[in-house]
Formats: C-alpha cells, structure tokens, sequence
C-alpha cells in the first residue's frame, strides 16, 4: 500500500474514526491490527517474516534483561545481532555476493554454478532490522528495559507509518508512548500543525518528485550525445527528487503518526542549507546517521583511538552505511565519496584552514556541488553509466543542443523554486506558522492544494527508499 495511493487515504480515514471513537484501552490493538492490514497489502509472507524476526528479540531481549550472568548476556546479544543480520543478508544481500562470488573466481578460470535467489525483497526489512537491533543493543548496555507487553513491542516494531522506509525509531523513544497511548489525550494533539506536515509531504511525492523524475529518468541512461548542460540539469533535478520523495514519505509518516498520538522522530533538517558534507549528514536521514553513530562508529572507537583510527571508523561507518542502501557497487562507490570527504573535512577543520571562515553562501555552494556528484554514484545503477555521465558533463559542451533549452530551464526553474520554498521553510519554520492561520484561510488553501495534486497525480509511483 502506497502512501500516494488512494486506498491509503481511505484506509486512514477509517482508521482515524474508528480509533478516535472506540474506547482508548483498544487503542494498541487497532493500531496493530492495522499495520498487519497494511503489511498484508504488500505480501502476506511478510508478515510471518515480521512476526519471526520480532518473536526472537522479544525473548532473547527478556533473557538479556533477566540475566546476571556476563558471558550469557554476551552470547545473547550475539545471537541477537547474527540472526538479525542474517535475515537481512540473506534476503538482500545473497544474490550480489553470489554474482561477484562467481564473476572473481571466473577471472581465475573456475566455473561454478550457485543458485540464485528469486525471493522478493521483504519490505522495509533494512529499517526493521536496526530497529529490532538497537532494541536488543540497549538492554545489553542496561540503557533500558525488556518490555514486558508482547503487543507493545510488536507495535514498536510493526508501527506501519514508519515501517516500511523509516525513521528508524529508538526503544526510548518510541515504546513509552505506546505504553502510554490509552492515557493519551486525542483533544490537544495539534492536528492543523500535524496535516499540514502530512499535506506538505503528498505535495513532495506528487507534485515535485514524481514530475521531476520524468526528466531525470531521461538524462540517466547510456546515451553520450546527451549534452552536459542537460546532463547537469538532469543531476540537480534528482537532488531534489530523491530529497523531496524520501521527505516526503517521512512527512506523511510524521503527519500521520502525529494525528494518531505518536511523535516521530524528525529525519531531514534541511539538508540542502548545509554548508559542509559533515552538516549535511547530520540533516540527512538523521535516524540512519545517528543510528550508525551510536551503534558502529562508536563501538569501533570513534574519536577516542587517535586520528588514524578515527579515519579508520569513519570509512568503516560510511562504507557499511553505503552497502546498507543497497545490494551494489554503486551504493559501495556513495559511501565511499561521502566518508572521504567526511575525513577530509575533519582533517582542514583541525588545522585550522580558511575555507570554514569563508560566507556561508560559498561553503553551502561547495556542499551542495560535492552532493550532486555522489547523487551520479548513488542514482547510477552501473559502472558504465557513472563513467558515461561524468564524460558528458567534462566533455559534451560543443554540442549543446539549444532546442532542448526550454525543458531544461522548466525543470532547473522548478529545482530553483522548491530550494527557495526549502531554505523558507527553514528560516521561518512554515508548517507551525500555517497552522495559526485561520481555518477558513487553511481550508482554502488546502481545498486549492488537493485539487492541484489531484490534476498532477498520473500514476502510483513507488517512493525511491521502499527499495531499500
């Protein structure tokens, strides 16, 4: 069920009157009912998937939590950590390394035959894993513990706005509010604040991100007469795509959450008003970056080991966070680019270099530059056609085709206005400040949004993360 569809629309109508209606101790049971319904759509296996991979953390984490014994509690959360990470291997991973497997040991003249796996990809299985996974992690370091209401972790980890793409909710922050969602007031949750959020999010998918990958999907494919001026048009365009399509899932998923009496985390602040790689993953998928922060890059040490191995983590931390978008070598390459620039920056920054004293509208140009170039690593799907693009954009400047100008400049003129809207929405905080507006003013606007996005929406396009 896809959030740009109208059956979600319908299915979260229903569920809203039904849930603001029947007595507030149902209130978890609807809620997980609901998201099995909203599982089931996608594929009923995934269900049986979900329940297993809960079942297991629910009870190793109430032996973890129950046990004194320092080398039980060890060989737990070792379990813990290989079973989760062993499902997500397996069903995302195996069938890139059984082609690379095979394809190295080709090059040495052995030829051998291993199955490939024709199972689909269990949806959302990337974010429920280091969901379940941090769970597990903060009963062993005595940070939380065990819950004890099966339903409530289920909830916890089944929660279908934020299920299939994110934000990847933390225990703490999450389980006390399900434990506590009968005791919730439905009558001062700020519901203008939360369907603007949610409004703002449809308008993301639909109207920005859907339209802009028409032409994006034309400038990334294997064509070097392509010009470099498109070409680059073709590189903003997808920032702002792959921006405003990941955002705006998280939008609708907070909008939605919100209204329901459950606060998401915030995953995107901004991004593209960053003026450094390092801020920018800081405002980018920040449940993702601050998972890994606290759950690899600091056990492997962090900053506390010396600057070599400082370095060492922060490769090792953006490498894996490159594998986890996906099973390829593009996604490898992204991390790759993204943890140079990370350590390069750390490196100036302790020397002291002029470049952080430069304006702040020269550093923001500079990171949103360096971005665009690890977008062709991480849009690209092979090695031949990152290497076609950064050929048209060095070298394919004597052949611009002025005919095409028009296109170009409809879609750059778009980029330009949705980074205008963006860099507003950040200074001014837009979302709080629609919701003190006057109703009959809101309901206008609303009434005039609905009816573009209804005039734009074509087709139900899949948001770019459920493939993760």
């Amino acid at each position: 069920m896809l959030f740009n569809s109208l059956h979600y629309i319908i299915f979260t109508i229903i569920l809203f009157a039904i849930y603001t209606k029947l007595n507030p101790k149902y209130r978890k049971i609807i809620l997980l009912l609901a998201s099995f319904y909203f599982i089931s759509v996608w594929n009923t296996l995934n269900i049986f998937l979900l329940l297993f991979n809960s079942s297991l953390d629910y009870f190793i984490g109430c032996s973890i939590d129950k046990s004194q014994n320092p080398k039980k509690r060890k060989i737990l959360i070792l379990t813990s950590i290989i079973l989760n990470l062993g499902l997500l291997v397996f069903f995302k991973y195996y069938n890139f390394f059984v082609n690379n497997f095979t394809g190295i040991l080709n090059i040495f003249g052995v030829n051998i035959y291993l199955p490939y796996s024709n199972i689909l990809l269990p949806i959302g299985i990337s974010f429920y894993t280091f969901q379940t996974m941090c769970y597990s992690i903060d009963i062993y370091r005595r940070k939380i513990p065990a819950v004890r209401s099966i339903t409530d972790y289920f909830l916890y980890v089944m929660f279908y706005p934020q299920l299939v793409a994110g934000p990847i909710m933390r225990p703490d922050q999450l389980l006390p509010q399900i434990n506590n969602i009968h005791h919730t007031d439905l009558t001062k949750i700020n519901y203008d604040y939360y369907f603007c959020i949610l409004m703002r999010g449809f308008a993301k998918k639909v109207l920005v991100a859907d339209n802009l990958s028409i032409f994006v999907d034309k400038m990334f494919i294997l064509n070097p007469q392509i010009d470099a001026f498109q070409t680059i048009i073709g590189v903003i365009c997808f920032a702002f795509q792959i921006y405003c399509d990941f955002s705006g899932y998280c939008d609708i998923a907070l909008g939605t959450a919100g209204m329901l009496g459950i606060n998401l985390t915030v995953n995107f602040n901004f991004p593209y008003c960053s003026q450094s790689i390092t801020e920018f993953w800081h405002r980018w998928h920040i449940s993702l970056s601050q998972w890994l922060r606290d759950y690899l890059y600091i056990p492997l040490g962090g900053s506390k080991k010396g600057t070599a191995k400082t370095y060492s983590n922060l490769f090792i931390t953006m490498f894996l966070a490159g594998l986890w978008h996906g099973a390829n070598w593009n996604f490898i390459l992204w991390g790759v680019f993204i943890g140079i620039f990370l350590i390069i920056e750390r490196l100036f920054k302790n020397s002291n270099f002029l470049f952080f004293k430069l304006p702040s509208i020269i550093k923001v140009t500079y990171c949103f530059i360096v971005i665009n170039i690890s977008w062709i690593l991480f849009r690209g799907n092979s090695f031949s056609l990152i290497i076609d693009i950064f050929k048209r954009i060095i070298f394919n400047w004597q052949n611009i085709n002025f005919q095409n100008f028009t296109s170009a400049h409809k879609y750059l003129a778009v980029c330009v206005f949705i980074y205008f809207i963006h860099y507003s929405d950040f200074k001014l905080d837009l979302p709080r400040r629609f919701a003190k507006l006057n109703i009959f003013l809101q309901t206008f606007c609303y009434t005039i949004l609905i009816g573009i996005i209804a005039y734009a929406y074509k087709q139900q396009n899949a948001f770019i993360y459920f493939r993760f």
